[in-house]
């Protein structure tokens, strides 16, 4: 903190121009447009009650849910219909985060040396659920504003990465506000709720999803596995969605209009992973209208194909919230020597730009595996994806917001666009080139640097400015430079208003900005214009221009010293003739640092470099394979070219465990103040192997590790590394790449590194001492490699000869270490043939390179022989001839939907040595459940796979019979020679049933509820009762084992009576539920009121169907219908329910519930293997029908 400024500078200005009454600084109920909010959330309100009958009309209509969970964790929800009938799918996007955005140096401890932790800040979350506001780390600061009660495990994650405490079992897992409230709510109304929330003066709210586009991971089996929801015709290869600014997204802007201190983060989202099904693989279309059109194998291109841009869906791409895309960890936070190149956007995270041509995401967090809270037992998850890095931008914004306030009084914090300014201006650069990108936005978000402007703000390096802009005019601010070569950078962000949405197309290039500014720096360095990107070509870098797309626009310049004019106009007229509120932020920061030149620049073209050296403890050594060498099994996949140094640990279908470094030679970098190591690196992980940089201020006595990988790579890297504070002014420095396998043993299979470099600053680089000697490099490249096994007995020994070796000292014995007895030869070749070795016996070798000037001892390898064996005997003169025959064949089945199954075959066939046999095809029939044919082609291990799906719910089995086999080779099929050795079949026919042998069956237990009877009214405050039995065939009694449950009120308790005092007022589903120890559960509910339920609502229950079969294959059926009161009560007699049947009959159906609020509805001479019945109207004197509180609206009949 500023010592000498309790406050924080905001220069409010008032020039050039007719001025405009603007609410003093940070003055949120002021500012917030009230009126208009509250009238709009009353509009809205309308909206989502319209929206609600049309989603459940929608979802009887096509006999869809309104909500599924998706794999990993994904929801998927029919949220609202657009005008034109179309369905609007919501889905969910997929203390290492605190560090990438230096957070936790804000944090009490931290270097900031603030106290930042989020008390007394608010932020609102809207999710695809409840937050489980019991977690250890949550209590008590979550409040379920909308009283949504289903747990959500996503809301749950996202919740803890913004106010999570870490105090519990992970303190790993601390949120970055983590003494801060949180408001949530689910999605289900979430424009509404947002804006109520802002007319009671939120300031942050955090959003991870968005809408479902292009393709869907559904996770199913077949056509079930991917889903396109991208337009049906076969010529919609992209989702028009994406890019697009939709009527809901001019929604969010004007909410943020008329909240002009409520800022809305929202993910990018992650569809960049979407890359649909495999070529050829079947997959379901599903048609604008939800409904599933068909399934398909047309090629269609992954989600944001070819190079990932324009992969945003509607609302990300609003122009007034703040979008955030994901990067992987930044360990240690932003280096500003290393640069844009030590921060790598996520694999998932969506690239911009809209279809006008915005700049989006605007900000990049941390999205890569965060450890968080969790809604569901362990409690602690982690997870990956944009929805995890907005919530790491989020809570980091709400610490600001308390700085601010901390400096400038209770109650005063910045406009949202300054926030979102402040995020921008002070964002650490990323990407390919300096300035704006479509993939990293505006960069990486920088917590501490974003509360030092505040600190430092009014100091005369650092501005915050509010203002309005009125019409016509053009606002001016002086600021003074005095360094040469200083950087000077102005941000300028506004709150403009919606735009107006064209008619949904693919891609439309009509612009949304309505009110367009223009920056402008005007000085000694000329008229300096804001950065612009070209979206014709969004790989291109970012360049000075006119921005006419942005409500963001930034200048950065490197500058002479002198008087620089700041000025803010606009083009055309202002919305409404009114005027534009607007944010600028100005930096005069110090001229980047100057090279002093390359300590080490090392591409590896000749070899083993001189002064370079190897050490190895363990298992296999580092090679160096000069420019046009070549390594037996690789080449460079590093980036680079040419020669290239290389760990490779698997060798002859071998791991090796090893511990081995590349070590350069001692460097004086006492004058230098800064250090950064670059170079180019490839590996291919395994299991638990780490690659490691490791430095050394002492010549190589101590070391300490400044970089680690474990895990994925697998693709060629740059890697920077700022390592000034273990190198800078050390006169013995030394680092090396050091390979470890890890503590599993052998493990780790190759690291390549090429064109290291070692940059220092702020002195000059000593030149190289001339060699008073040049003595050889170490030998490499052993053959056999280092720790070998079951090497022949009469091997040749080899290597590659160290640079400038003119000799070789060979060395062998049965010890280490050796000594001068096991000298062996002294030779210029790089070739030994020693006397022929014992089986079964380790050996230990050495060879030392020689030159005029001296000797270079060599590293010391072992290997160990074969067991002796007798000469091979003479092949067989008659060998058998060419065969083939079946070697075993094994069933499975696969559940599908609507009862349906699939049979599967494995077929596995062996040659006439009785070993797998590829290329073999097969050709059977199918019987029994089954008809037709079926044909696979064996793989590498003799193994193909025939199946039959969609066999009948009333089947039991189905059999496979191999009929003939055929090879290219032409070799004969001998049905004799079949054989099964686990007995499923008799070598040719397979039987495949339904269910498979399981072995003894455990009986589920039993479970009743003896009270309170269904439909009880209990009045506020009142103590209830509950009882029950249960028991199981194996178990016995279990009822001391019943454990209940409130839908409202969560347990209640264990045992055959609970007593719940002081329920909650509402209707509450009790379930009851026992595990026997064969781990078979079973659950019952009852449904009672606690207070008055609301008067005249009724709902369907439960709807059941059963069927009869008739003659000449017709067949008639009943549906049972039970009705629910609003309380889950029951409404007795009278009720009148009306609906419709479709698939095998068609027409209407309807009856009268009896007292106990049920009735039968029946059809008959009905065709086809199935009818559905569905409500659609309940009718009586004082009755409300609820669709939505429906638990079910639809039921389908299958024929018996």
């Amino acid at each position: 903190m500023r010592s000498g400024s309790p406050f924080v500078w905001i220069l409010s200005l008032v020039l050039c121009g007719a001025s405009a009454a603007l609410a003093a600084p940070g003055d949120v109920g002021k500012a917030t447009r009230k009126a208009q909010l509250r009238n709009l959330v009353e509009q809205l309100q309308e909206r989502d009650r319209e929206d609600r009958q049309r989603v459940a009309a929608l979802a009887r209509q096509l006999g869809i849910p309104l909500r599924r969970e998706l794999p990993q964790g994904g929801v998927l929800e029919l949220r609202r219909v657009t005008p034109s009938g179309k369905p609007v799918f919501y889905t969910t996007y997929n203390v290492d985060a605190a560090d990438t955005v230096s957070t936790d140096e804000v944090w009490p401890g931290g270097s900031a040396g603030l106290l930042l932790t989020g008390s007394g800040m608010r932020i609102g979350e809207w999710d695809g659920g409840a937050v489980l506001g019991e977690h250890p780390d949550l209590y008590p600061r979550v409040t379920q504003v909308d009283g949504s009660s289903v747990i959500s495990n996503h809301s749950t994650h996202v919740a803890g990465t913004l106010i999570g405490a870490g105090t519990a079992q992970r303190p790993e897992a601390r949120g970055m506000a983590y003494e801060a409230l949180l408001d949530a709510y689910d999605w289900i109304a979430d424009s509404t709720e947002m804006a109520a929330a802002a007319a009671d003066e939120l300031l942050l709210s955090n959003h991870s999803y968005g809408i479902a586009a292009g393709w869907i991971y559904w996770g199913g089996t077949g056509p079930d596995e991917w889903w396109w929801i991208g337009g049906a015709d076969p010529g919609d290869t992209e989702d028009a969605n994406f890019g697009y600014y939709d009527t809901e997204t001019a929604l969010w802007d004007q909410i943020a209009y008329d909240a002009p201190y409520y800022l809305m983060v929202k993910a990018a989202g992650n569809d960049r992973w979407d890359v649909g099904p495999d070529l050829g693989q079947e997959y379901s279309v599903v048609d604008p209208n939800g409904q599933l059109l068909s399934y398909s194998t047309a090629p269609r291109p992954a989600d944001c194909a070819p190079e990932g841009y324009d992969c945003m869906p509607t609302v990300s791409g609003a122009k007034n919230i703040l979008t955030i895309g994901s990067v992987d960890d930044v360990i240690g936070g932003y280096l500003p020597l290393a640069g844009a190149a030590g921060v790598q956007v996520s694999s998932f995270s969506g690239f911009g730009p809209t279809d006008d041509g915005r700049i989006k995401p605007d900000l990049m967090g941390n999205g890569w595996l965060l450890m968080s809270t969790y809604g569901q037992d362990p409690y602690f998850a982690a997870a990956l994806g944009t929805s995890m890095a907005a919530p790491n931008v989020t809570g980091s914004l709400a610490l600001l917001q308390e700085h601010y306030e901390n400096l400038n009084g209770s109650g005063q914090f910045m406009r949202a666009a300054t926030l979102k300014a402040l995020a921008i201006h002070t964002a650490d650069e990323t990407g390919p080139a300096p300035g704006p990108d479509y993939q990293y936005g505006w960069g990486l978000l920088n917590t501490r640097k974003a509360a030092a402007m505040i600190s430092d703000a009014g100091g005369g390096s650092e501005y915050i400015v509010e203002n309005n802009l009125a019409p016509g005019a053009t606002d001016t601010i002086p600021v003074e430079v005095t360094a040469p070569d200083a950087i000077l950078k102005v941000t300028l962000v506004w709150t403009d208003p919606p735009g107006t949405p064209v008619p949904p197309a693919l891609d439309p290039v009509d612009l949304m900005l309505v009110n367009d500014l223009d920056l402008r720096v005007s000085g000694p360095s000329g008229t300096l214009l804001p950065w612009t990107l070209d979206p014709v070509n969004p790989n291109a870098p970012a360049a000075p221009g006119d921005n006419i797309r942005d409500n963001v626009e930034q200048v950065q310049a490197e500058v002479t010293a002198g008087s620089y004019a700041v000025s803010v106009s606009h083009k055309g007229a202002l919305q409404g003739a009114q005027p534009q509120g607007y944010s600028v932020l100005i930096s005069v920061l110090p001229p980047p640092p100057v090279s002093s030149g390359y300590a080490i620049d090392e591409d590896f073209s000749g070899g083993m470099p001189a002064g370079w050296s190897v050490e190895t403890t363990a298992g296999r050594d580092w090679q160096v394979v000069a420019t046009g060498e070549s390594h037996p099994e690789h080449s460079n996949s590093t980036g680079g070219g040419g020669g290239f140094a290389i760990l490779d640990n698997w060798v002859g279908g071998q791991y090796a465990w090893t511990d081995s470094s590349l070590i350069t030679p001692a460097l004086d970098l006492s004058a230098s103040t800064s250090v950064v190591l670059t170079f180019n690196s490839f590996y291919i992980y395994d299991i638990v192997e780490t690659y490691n940089v490791e430095t050394s201020a002492d010549g190589g006595l101590s070391w300490i590790n400044v970089w680690r990988r474990q895990g994925f790579g697998n693709i060629p890297t740059v890697e920077t590394i700022d390592v000034s504070g273990t190198l800078a002014g050390a006169s013995n420095a030394k680092f090396r790449f050091r390979f470890e396998s890890g503590y599993l043993g052998p493990d780790g299979e190759q690291w390549q590194v090429d064109n290291v470099r070692l940059e220092t600053y702020g002195g000059p680089v000593p030149p190289p001492d001339p060699p008073d000697v040049t003595l050889p490099g170490q030998a490499i490249n052993p053959a056999p490699v280092n720790g070998a096994v079951d090497v022949p007995a009469d091997t040749l020994l080899s290597w590659s000869s160290g640079q400038y070796a003119d000799g070789h000292e060979v060395y062998l014995g049965t010890a280490a270490p050796l000594t001068a007895g096991d000298w062996h030869s002294s030779q210029t070749t790089n070739t030994y043939d020693p006397d022929p070795l014992e089986g079964e016996t380790t050996y230990y070798w050495r060879v030392d390179e020689t030159n005029t000037d001296g000797t270079t001892l060599g590293v010391t390898w072992s290997f160990t022989t074969a067991v002796a064996t007798e000469p091979p005997p003479d092949p067989d003169p008659d060998p058998d001839p060419l065969s083939m025959h079946i070697g075993d064949l094994d069933a499975d089945r696969v559940e599908l939907s609507r009862n349906r199954w699939q049979a599967v075959a494995y077929v596995s066939v062996h040659d006439q040595d009785d070993l797998p046999l590829a290329g073999v095809s097969v050709q059977g029939s199918w019987g029994g459940a089954a008809s037709g044919s079926g044909t696979c082609d064996t793989l590498g291990n003799g193994r193909c796979e025939v199946s039959k799906p969609n066999l009948k719910a009333n089947t039991d089995s189905a059999s496979f019979t191999v009929t003939s086999l055929t090879h290219s080779d032409g070799r004969a099929y001998l049905p004799a020679a079949n054989h099964d050795p686990d007995g499923d079949s008799d070598g040719a026919v397979l039987l495949i049933p339904r269910t498979p042998d399981s072995g003894p069956v455990n009986t589920p237990p039993t479970l009743a509820i003896t009270a309170p009877a269904a439909g009880t009214g209990f009045s506020s405050g009142a103590s209830v009762i509950f009882s029950g039995t249960a028991g199981d065939a194996e178990d016995g009694d279990l009822s001391a084992f019943l454990s209940w449950s409130s839908s409202l009120d969560g347990a209640l308790g264990t045992g055959s009576t609970v007593v719940a005092a002081s329920l909650s007022d509402g209707s509450h589903v009790v379930s009851a539920s026992v595990t026997d120890s064969g781990g078979e559960t079973a659950v019952e509910t009852v449904s009672i009121s606690v207070g008055t339920p609301a008067a005249g609502a009724v709902h369907v229950g439960a709807l059941s169907g059963s069927g009869q079969a008739g003659a000449r294959g017709r067949w008639s059926g009943t549906v049972s219908v039970t009705l629910h009161t609003a309380s889950h009560g029951n409404p007795g007699s009278g009720a009148q329910v009306s609906g419709s049947w479709s698939g095998g009959a068609s027409g209407s159906g309807s009856c009268t519930t009896d007292a106990s609020g049920q009735c039968d509805v029946s059809f008959s001479n009905a065709k086809g293997s199935a009818v559905t019945f569905t409500v659609d109207d309940v009718a009586g004197s004082g009755l409300i029908f609820d669709a939505s509180a429906s638990h079910v609206l639809s039921v389908e009949v299958i024929k018996p």
